[in-house]
């Protein structure tokens, strides 16, 4: 039997229409990243500009998709009458734009900061209709920008490279060699390889640094800090931590140091702190297990959670809630890093804690720089306003642990007082400044 394939000038249309459907985002009609592969493979060196609208997907979770698909409506309208280049639609939140082999002397380090210019200059309106209280003018869309000059396609592949490298704090970032390293990629592949194992072979182990009154010659609490044990090494949190985030293994780092430092409360009538972020706070595997154990265990009292601030505090809600169940519970809790640059005032006031740590930018020059000493002195004064106890952290030496004490702080934490070990102190006298030697191991 034959097949007959009808080659009919309408079918031939219809596939050609198809075809060019195919290439473009349907909700901005701007061309898709496989049209930009396609144009990419045309040229011999290309210019890609990628850049990620990376506050919106949270935005999205509190004001839903269709929100967030008129936001992107909006953006990519303003974005294609305000610059020439040819925009491109890549990813839900990510668009490129492509500057051919001609323009190639083109400064594309310019064109990232107009960009971003463009940005802080379109400010959105946030708002539901379902929900009038929930109407806020004058948003700034935060933006990650990464690019790089490249042979074809593969100057798209760089410059997703770059994206990944970018950050709040380095928004803009340009591809270099270095960043596809085969070295760089094994060292990666190595710290997957530790993550996984310390995981399976229980390797999380908790390291407590004691916390000292102005009077006391004993800890009056310990901060409970990550270490992983490695191959009779000690491996420390810088090393292995953004990795484990991109691996999706942080909660199970998280859930074990957290089972560790429930053993010790179990062990030691100490009084211990513990570093939570607001993934972990809003995270069901992490936090349905914190309030079950304390719950179960009855040594919520004993508890302090540190709160990590960042810039997901979109959450504010479920954060609200996480420290409500854990104070029912007798947990008491503190803000990290107080002063460093997501605190705010009403911020305290609406979490109510009960310590403020303040930040090491702060304290450690506090000595030699007034400015330090001010903000110290408002922010003790704000805090015994609200009874919210002070903590001194990085305390690395007698005249910033003398200067903290002159100016009223409470409590005292730092490498000069002591060291994070796996040990409790048995006693430590404050005022003599003793170095600190460890006494009782805490067993595991």
């Amino acid at each position: 039997m034959a097949i007959v394939i009808n080659n009919s000038p309408v079918q031939q249309t219809n596939i050609k229409k198809l075809a060019e459907e195919l290439l473009v985002d349907r909700l901005t009609q701007l061309p898709n990243k496989e049209a930009l592969l396609l144009v990419l493979e045309k040229t011999s060196i290309n210019t890609v500009i990628i850049f990620k609208l990376i506050t919106l997907k949270n935005l999205t979770k509190s004001f839903g998709v269709d929100f967030h698909d008129s936001i992107i409506s909006e953006i990519s309208r303003k974005l294609k009458d305000r610059f020439d280049e040819k925009l491109y639609r890549i990813g839900t939140d990510t668009f490129a734009y492509f500057f051919p082999s001609s323009l190639v002397n083109t400064d594309p380090s310019s064109f990232c900061r107009d960009i971003s210019s463009f940005f802080q200059q379109n400010l959105i309106r946030l708002y539901r209709e379902d929900i009038p209280e929930l109407d806020f003018e004058g948003i700034e869309l935060g933006i990650t920008i990464g690019y790089s000059t490249g042979v074809k396609q593969e100057a798209l592949s760089e410059a997703i490279l770059a994206l990944s490298y970018s950050s709040d704090v380095k928004p803009i970032v340009k591809y270099e060699n270095s960043m596809s390293d085969v070295t760089q990629i094994s060292k990666k592949i190595k710290v997957i390889q530790m993550i996984n194992d310390v995981i399976s072979k229980d390797g999380v182990v908790p390291f407590y640094q004691p916390i000292f009154d102005r009077s006391n010659n004993k800890p009056v609490k310990y901060e409970s800090l990550m270490r992983l044990f490695y191959k009779q090494e000690i491996i420390l949190p810088g090393v292995f931590l953004e990795t484990a985030k991109d691996i999706k293994k942080y909660s199970e780092l998280e859930k074990k140091l957290l089972g560790g430092v429930f053993q010790a409360l179990e062990t030691n009538e100490a009084t211990f702190s513990v570093n939570l972020s607001v993934r972990d706070m809003i995270d069901p595997y992490i936090r349905d297990y914190i309030l079950k154990t304390i719950s179960k265990n009855s040594f919520g009292d004993r508890i302090i959670f540190e709160i990590l601030e960042d810039e997901n505090m979109e959450q504010i809600a479920e954060v609200s809630k996480f420290i409500s169940d854990a104070k029912t519970l007798g947990c008491k809790i503190a803000i990290d890093d107080f002063g460093s640059g997501y605190s705010n005032f009403a911020y305290i006031l609406n979490l109510q804690p009960d310590y403020l740590k303040i930040d090491a930018s702060i304290v450690k020059n506090v000595v030699n720089d007034i400015k330090s000493r001010i903000i110290l002195s408002a922010i003790i004064s704000f805090a015994k306003e609200l009874n919210i106890k002070t903590i001194a952290e990085h305390v690395s030496d007698e005249n910033i642990l003398k200067t903290c004490m002159e100016l009223g702080v409470d409590e005292f934490q730092g490498f000069f007082l002591g060291k994070p070990s796996q040990f409790v102190l048995e006693s430590h006298n404050i005022n003599n400044f003793e170095d600190s030697m460890p006494s009782k191991k805490i067993i595991f």
